[in-house]
C-alpha cells in the first residue's frame, strides 16, 4: 500500500469516479481484524482497475471524508432517507438485526462493505459485508451474489446516526 495524505485519496477518488474506472475505500478502526496498524485508524483506498492500493492514517475517525466519499461513489442523495423509511430490508439482513442488538446493548460496532475483487474479501467473486463488534469475537458476515446497496446504505445510516 502506498501511503498518501487524506486529501490526495478524496481527489484520487474523485479521478477514479469521473473516469469510470473500479474502485472502493475502506475506514479502518484501531484494533480491526483488516488493520495492520492497529493503533491508528486507517482510510484505505483500492483502485481495483490498476491494481494500486492507497492508504493513510490518522488518531481520528475519518467521519468527514467517509461521507465525502461515499457520495462521491454512490451520488448525493445516496444517505437521504431516514432508517424509518427502509422496508422488509431489515427482516432479511442478519446484519441489520445484529446492529440492533448492539445498539440495544450499548456495544460501538462498525461494518465494511468487501467488494468481489477487494484485497481484503475472502469470499472472491461474492459480495461480503463484515460487522465487527468493538469486543473480541464479535465479528459477523453476510455474503451476497449482486451487490447489497439496501443492506449497505441502512448500514451506513445507522453508523452515521451515532457520530
Amino acid at each position: 500500500m502506498q501511503v498518501i495524505t487524506a486529501s490526495q485519496i478524496r481527489e484520487k477518488a474523485r479521478e477514479l469516479q469521473q473516469e469510470g474506472r473500479n474502485w472502493h475505500f475502506h475506514i479502518l478502526y484501531p484494533g480491526c481484524v483488516f488493520n495492520t496498524q492497529s493503533h491508528q485508524y486507517a482510510l484505505v483506498l483500492e483502485d481495483r482497475s490498476s491494481d494500486q492500493t492507497y492508504v493513510t492514517y490518522s488518531d481520528k475517525r475519518f467521519v468527514k471524508i467517509n461521507q465525502e466519499l461515499l457520495n462521491i461513489y454512490y451520488g448525493d442523495n445516496y444517505l437521504e432517507n431516514p432508517v424509518s423509511e427502509y422496508n422488509q430490508v431489515n427482516h432479511a439482513s442478519k446484519l441489520l438485526n445484529q446492529v440492533d442488538v448492539f445498539r440495544q446493548n450499548h456495544i460501538p460496532w462498525h461494518h465494511h462493505m468487501l467488494f468481489p475483487d477487494c484485497i481484503f474479501n475472502q469470499y472472491p467473486g461474492k459480495w461480503n459485508i463484515v460487522l465487527e463488534g468493538d469486543r473480541p469475537n464479535l465479528i459477523f458476515n453476510e455474503l451476497f451474489d449482486e451487490e447489497p446497496l439496501e443492506v449497505l446504505r441502512q448500514l451506513e445510516i445507522r453508523y452515521l446516526e451515532r457520530n
